[in-house]
């Protein structure tokens, strides 16, 4: 029962790290939602042909993978700094 406790400052215990790896998650679907609809926007093109290099990321997926990844990275920080989740 130790996980329920508040962790320390500087660590995170399991109970942080599943509430960390579920926001993870949850803010995945934006990231999943933009990617898939530049694929389709690409396929819908009148006149299209279908090629294995319509499933590379446009620009503006690829920075918003990049925000992702950095929030991510700012959430774990933080909670860690913080000490709780």
């Amino acid at each position: 029962m130790a996980d329920n406790k508040q962790s320390a400052a500087g660590s995170l215990n399991s109970r942080d790290v599943d509430q960390w790896l579920n926001n993870t998650k949850v803010f995945l679907a934006p990231l999943v939602f933009t990617y898939f609809g530049a694929v389709a926007l690409i396929i819908q093109q009148p006149g299209h042909r279908f090629a294995l290099t319509d499933f590379v990321p446009t620009n503006n997926t690829i920075g918003i993978m990049v925000l992702y990844v950095v929030n991510v990275a700012f959430n774990l920080a933080r909670k860690i700094v913080a000490g709780n989740a």
